[in-house]
């Protein structure tokens, strides 16, 4: 096995095991040509994987505004389904602006975004109250 591959077992692991360790280990590399890119895309992903945190949400028409484009909560869509590392970059935290959860993996995994959702919920209140 690959040291990339180790490093991201690692971070998985950390992420569904012990969730409060995450913020601590370094993120494993992202090398998809999806990242060499200057598009807005690349913006979103980055964008979502910097500014919203675990156990927040953010609507797809606040996701652009923060990516610096607040008319396309479309193109952000077409960002979350070019995600190439779901789960890494978070993109189950991109929600409607009714609030409504959205959309999954072309909608096949909407069970697994609330899924995603409600563990990162229910850890960060964890948290909250453990401090």
């Amino acid at each position: 096995m690959t040291a990339p591959v180790k490093h991201c077992m690692t971070w998985l692991r950390a992420y569904f095991c012990e969730p409060r360790t995450t913020g601590k280990l370094p993120l494993p590399a992202f090398h998809h040509p999806i990242f060499q890119q200057a598009t807005f895309t690349c913006k979103v992903l980055r964008t979502l994987l910097n500014d919203v945190e675990f156990g927040e949400m953010a609507s797809y028409k606040q996701l652009a505004t923060l990516a610096g484009n607040s008319k396309a909560a479309r193109a952000v869509g077409g960002a979350m389904r070019s995600n190439p590392v779901p789960i890494i970059v978070p993109c189950h935290r991109v929600i409607c602006s009714n609030g409504q959860i959205g959309n999954y993996m072309g909608g096949r995994g909407n069970h697994l975004k609330q899924w995603l959702l409600t563990h990162e919920k229910l850890l960060k209140e964890s948290r909250e109250t453990s401090w």
